[in-house]
């Protein structure tokens, strides 16, 4: 039985004609609305509400040149087994780009990412009408790329910040791009980005980069208003930043986490993940990585259905008083239990020198054997497990060589439908 729709929920307003000066239709909020941050930005937020009884809470962090609402399909799925969700259109991004153009709201600026923080726990901390107030319930941090980076973030500095936290669910994680940068390009836009030039915009476009599988999709994207394909130096210098900081803190990481990555995706490192996790100290950490799968999982029409009810049943089951977690996994260590998923659909591999294959970790006790699944059109086929062979985990020291840094070499975004 097929969970979530089969279409991506990209928006286009029907009173929204094509040029420069036309914007969107910020009445049309799709059931979201707004609040007004510290410093007195006004921020979309949107809550995915449960029709039963809430049990679990999820801040929810959208990434790179998106918005929250295309993860409606994910979330109203959520709500549906009782997981309340919360989410914010980003500075820089969506609605809240829009409503802000008087501030000086730049396409793919963010201020830092301390002040998504802030606008992240703010909107943690307001009592929204039909669901439990802060810290009744059990809370989750989920997000996606940029989004994954800024929650591992986000935990790393302020789980304390978040009462009754349990946990946090990334998908492909930005803690490093796919392609590195040199050391002296990294300082050189460290440097631009805090003194000098860090609301310099530049576009970069990713659809050759076929970061969603489906081609019908990409049109989709590339029609949404709401998205966008501009970098920031400033963005640009704290996804560097940030990434080396979640890397260089991970033998103190410690929070529950599942973590979802495709070995294939040309957006964000997997080999950075693994390592990440390897590294980590947390009892409790889930992984699976991906063969033959592009960096938007959530949207993989072989997988969205699966990785769905994952990361429900990853949230339910750490939600009871007594979770049911797994063994104790020493630091510099993958888990024990580990599992690869390959679809059918062939894409071409990231390059890389180093054998860096390493088989899917799933170690949710509760989990369902395939056996008991029955078997439909739209099931995602069981894959048994493997044991891992660390041999293969690439070490820290190690990277894939980078060629001069050109605008080609920069983050890619989906390009916007002009």
């Amino acid at each position: 039985m097929s969970t979530l729709p089969r279409k991506s929920t990209s928006e286009r307003p029907a009173n929204l004609t094509l040029g420069k000066k036309d914007l969107p239709d910020l009445t049309d909020l799709r059931g979201g609305n707004w609040f007004t941050a510290r410093d007195g930005w006004e921020i979309y937020w949107k809550a995915w509400k449960p029709e039963t009884t809430v049990v679990a809470n999820v801040i929810a962090v959208h990434g790179f040149g998106e918005h929250i609402n295309r993860y409606d399909p994910l979330f109203s799925f959520f709500a549906s087994k009782g997981i309340a969700v919360r989410g914010i259109d980003q500075r820089g991004h969506g609605r809240t780009h829009f409503k802000n153009l008087e501030r000086g709201s730049l396409q793919g600026y963010m201020g830092t990412f301390k002040n998504t923080f802030e606008d992240l726990l703010q909107l943690n901390e307001m009592d929204i009408g039909g669901l439990p107030k802060k810290g009744e319930v059990p809370t989750f941090v989920f997000g996606h790329s940029m989004g994954g980076l800024i929650s591992l973030s986000l935990v790393n500095l302020h789980a304390q910040r978040i009462p009754n936290f349990r946990g946090i669910v990334v998908q492909a994680p930005c803690i490093r791009t796919a392609r590195s940068f040199p050391s002296l390009v990294s300082s050189t836009i460290s440097t631009l980005g805090t003194s000098f030039f860090p609301r310099y915009q530049a576009p970069s476009g990713a659809m050759e980069l076929n970061n969603i599988l489906d081609p019908s999709l990409h049109e989709e994207y590339s029609k949404d208003p709401y998205n966008h394909n501009f970098m920031t130096i400033r963005l640009l210098r704290d996804f560097i930043t940030y990434g080396r900081k979640v890397e260089d803190t991970a033998s103190t990481f410690s929070h529950p986490l599942l973590l979802y990555h495709s070995r294939t995706d040309k957006l964000t490192s997997c080999e950075a993940s693994e390592l990440f996790i390897k590294n980590s100290i947390a009892d409790d950490k889930t992984v699976k990585f991906f063969d033959n799968a592009r960096h938007e999982l959530h949207f993989e029409s072989e997988l969205r259905d699966q990785i769905a009810t994952d990361y429900a049943e990853w949230i339910l089951a750490r939600s009871t008083a007594t979770p049911p977690l797994p063994a104790k996994t020493p630091a510099g260590a993958l888990p024990a239990t580990v599992e690869v998923v390959t679809q059918e659909t062939v894409v071409t591999p990231v390059s890389t020198d180093v054998d860096t294959k390493s088989p899917d970790v799933d170690a949710d006790a509760t989990k369902k054997p395939a056996a008991d699944v029955e078997a439909t059109a739209d099931a995602v086929p069981a894959v048994p497990a493997k044991e891992i062979n660390e041999s293969k985990v690439v070490p820290s020291t190690v990277e894939e060589p980078v060629d001069k840094l050109e605008a080609k070499d920069l983050p890619q975004i989906p390009v916007e439908s002009s």
